[in-house]
């Protein structure tokens, strides 16, 4: 993918993406297990940027309410995502955060 693309989708989630982790859990004959769910969120108000992260990355696209939609992707899509902005990325705590992601689901 271009450099300018990976830039301007890094500089999106920099600016106004979040990492949520989820823990799923259910009883599998009386053993507790969990499976986490890595999932990226990018809100906003333009659908234009909404379908331009999802073209280019996949995930899809949910409206929040009348006025607010959001981007998102998770799992192997969340990853990546996050190898591919990761060097374009200038939030320290995200590109932190992409990381460990990077090294959860790396082979």
């Amino acid at each position: 993918m271009k450099q300018t693309v990976l830039s301007y989708a890094a500089g999106i989630f920099d600016v106004r993406g979040s990492i949520r982790i989820n823990i799923i859990t259910y009883d599998n004959y009386g053993i507790g297990e969990y499976n986490p769910i890595v999932r990226l969120v990018v809100p906003n108000i333009k659908i234009d940027v909404l379908q331009y992260l999802k073209s280019r990355f996949g995930g899809c696209i949910s409206r929040a309410d009348k006025d607010r939609m959001y981007w998102q992707c998770s799992c192997r899509r969340a990853f990546k995502f996050c190898k591919e902005v990761l060097p374009y990325m200038n939030n320290k705590k995200k590109a932190d955060d992409c990381r460990a992601i990077i090294r959860f689901y790396a082979p």
